[in-house]
């Protein structure tokens, strides 16, 4: 049972860091929908990603972890306490995978934004460089 506790204690953590890395690139979203050039990573966002990665490393060995121990059960009976909390780590684990694909496509779109940007800059050079001196 405490294993399968502290499982879903680090999906949780993992849940809480995917969130916030949502709301990051919504605010980034936002900035370069207005025009605004992206920023280089905060310290704080590349440290939140590297501690999901971390974190997300952790929830897949402490699972094998569990797997195993079941494994070397003969008796594969367990009690409803720890059933609950298996079927909550997988409900966990699913609304990871979510929470990661909306990520993912934030990214994609916070880059596309980026690089229309950055496009309407390169081409407003290239019109105020040609511009006659006045």
């Amino acid at each position: 049972i405490s294993a399968n506790a502290d499982c879903l204690k680090k999906v949780m953590d993992l849940i809480g860091m995917q969130r916030e890395q949502i709301s990051i690139l919504r605010d980034i979203m936002r900035k370069a929908e207005m025009g605004i050039p992206s920023l280089p990573e905060t310290m704080e966002e590349r440290s939140l990603f590297c501690s999901m990665s971390t974190q997300w490393i952790a929830v897949i060995q402490q699972v094998k972890n569990i797997d195993e121990m079941y494994a070397r059960r003969r008796n594969k009976n367990i009690n409803r306490e720890t059933a609950s909390i298996e079927r909550e780590i997988e409900e966990r684990r699913l609304e990871v995978l979510l929470l990661m694909e909306e990520a993912t496509t934030l990214q994609h779109e916070v880059k596309r934004l980026n690089e229309n940007t950055e496009l309407a800059i390169g081409m407003m050079k290239k019109n105020y460089e040609k511009a006659p001196a006045a």
